[in-house]
């Protein structure tokens, strides 16, 4: 998912395929939400659109030794930029309060129920103490659609 982890370990203890243990403490942002996690590790996400553009800001804190956000990007031809990724959707910029490593890594994402597919993922690694980390998210302009049909009038 298009989120987070602290020392690369999942959220929730997998009991089973379907069953979690140790669920994390959740509640509301304005603009978003928080969890805390059975280790005492916290994250608020809060969203702002703004027309095509869109930013999102986690804030992170806790006992965590590094992080690691992870961007799954739609379609293909993704290019790594020295902020982020671009390709024909979208352009990505992350930032920080610390230093960030950024990779394009395969990845995998689930189009439906059972169905896993192979995908490019945007990751942002960072150390603590780390706090902050930003992404900004510009979509592209649609492409015009050219038709050689006349225009009806209805």
């Amino acid at each position: 998912h298009n989120t987070l982890a602290f020392d690369e370990a999942d959220q929730m203890l997998r009991l089973s395929r379907f069953l979690h243990a140790r669920w994390p403490s959740r509640g509301d942002l304005p603009a978003g939400g928080w969890v805390r996690d059975h280790r005492g590790n916290r994250h608020a996400r809060e969203v702002t659109a703004a027309g095509r553009a869109w930013e999102v800001v986690d804030r992170v804190a806790g006992p965590f030794a590094r992080v690691a956000l992870r961007w799954h990007l739609a379609g293909s031809g993704w290019a790594r930029t020295g902020s982020g990724a671009e390709g024909p959707l979208a352009r990505i910029g992350l930032s920080a309060d610390g230093p960030l490593v950024l990779s394009l890594e395969e990845g995998w994402h689930s189009p439906s129920y059972g169905v896993a597919e192979r995908g490019i993922v945007l990751v942002a690694r960072a150390r603590a103490p780390v706090s902050r980390l930003t992404t900004r998210i510009t979509l592209s302009q649609r492409p015009q659609v050219e038709s050689d049909a006349p225009a009806s009038h209805c």
